[in-house]
């Protein structure tokens, strides 16, 4: 059924990122996930520092499919830089 949706913009989080991999403890989570990134014109992904500290068992998809991804100020500049090193079209929420 998500498939069949059609979206200008989709804002999405998940459970954990692991070395440039969104990933979530649902497999029925990420299908629907993955529908809705099929279907939307841009992709955005929020997360907080903690995602970065945290372990999950199925991939969603690599960081660079979003269009942009928007985190914390919390999250360790390192970490930040990283990202960004690795082609990630990275925004950090200041407020």
């Amino acid at each position: 059924m998500a498939r069949t949706m059609r979206s200008d913009v989709l804002f999405m989080s998940t459970t954990a990122v692991v070395d440039g991999h969104c990933l979530h403890r649902s497999q029925e989570t990420i299908q629907v996930k993955r529908a809705l990134m099929e279907t939307t014109g841009k992709r955005v992904l929020q997360l907080d520092h903690s995602k970065f500290d945290r372990r999950a068992v199925h991939e969603l998809a690599p960081l660079n499919e979003f269009d942009v991804v928007v985190v914390d100020l919390g999250t360790p500049k390192p970490v930040r830089d990283e990202l960004r090193a690795a082609g990630v079209a990275l925004e950090v929420a200041e407020g």
